[in-house]
């Protein structure tokens, strides 16, 4: 909405999607983590709480800022969001992190047609990244040890955790397919880690609903039905 050159359109979407009252999903790196801790106390038996996927606007920015919600409870809508984010345009940090793992994805993808990348490779690196996820305490205070981190990361699996497990998964479909990665079905495909926590996924990208549809189908956790907007329409006129 807010990459809208026609900012006026851009801000009557954004009021409709707000009289949609939704519910925002945390950025993917948060949702990963939260994924990460959940499965490494549960492992170890330590009572924790498990974190929302899914909060108010004003919440999942002030994650995104590692500030209060006070502070960014000015933005209680879309289209006050919006409205800050035409003013930034392309310099905005969230482009900006877009258009790294754009290129990122573009590289690894090249990296692993010619060999350079290999299965075991990205499970190495698939491990690397869950570590860093690791929490340094337990809920109540207790610095964890290394042992615990190492038997937890022996032990575990992409699919223990849904939304990383989606987001290699289409990944990796991409690489082996040599699907054309373009920006939009990159930032399409960024929307992924939702389907773990949506009941459905509405998308006319067809390329993406087959890609989906493969990469969801050994998963034993639950993935949102993927339709388009005609079945959408159909669904509630």
């Amino acid at each position: 909405m807010a990459r809208d050159t026609n900012h006026a359109r851009g801000l009557s979407v954004a009021a409709f999607a707000d009289s949609l009252r939704p519910a925002w999903l945390f950025e993917r790196l948060t949702i990963q983590q939260r994924e990460v801790e959940d499965a490494f106390f549960r492992v170890l038996g330590i009572p924790h709480q498990r974190l929302p996927r899914l909060g108010s606007l004003a919440e999942v920015l002030a994650d995104l800022n590692r500030v209060s919600t006070a502070i960014t409870s000015s933005y209680r809508d879309s289209r006050a969001f919006v409205k800050h984010m035409q003013t930034l345009g392309d310099n905005h940090p969230m482009n900006a992190s877009l258009r790294s793992n754009f290129e990122a994805q573009k590289s690894n993808g090249e990296n692993y047609r010619a060999g350079r990348l290999t299965p075991e490779m990205i499970r190495c690196l698939d491990k690397i990244m869950i570590g860093r996820f690791l929490p340094m305490t337990t809920p109540n205070g207790r610095k964890i040890v290394a042992i615990e981190k190492d038997m937890f990361l022996r032990s575990c699996k992409n699919e223990d955790f849904p939304s990383i497990a989606v987001e290699s998964g289409l990944s990796l479909d991409g690489w082996r397919t040599g699907r054309l990665l373009t920006d939009r079905a990159f930032r399409d495909s960024q929307h992924v880690i939702a389907l773990p926590y949506v009941d459905l996924f509405v998308t006319d990208d067809e390329p993406l609903t087959k890609a989906i549809r493969r990469v969801v189908a050994p998963f034993a956790f639950r993935t949102a039905e993927v339709i388009d907007k005609v079945e959408f329409d159909k669904r509630f006129p």
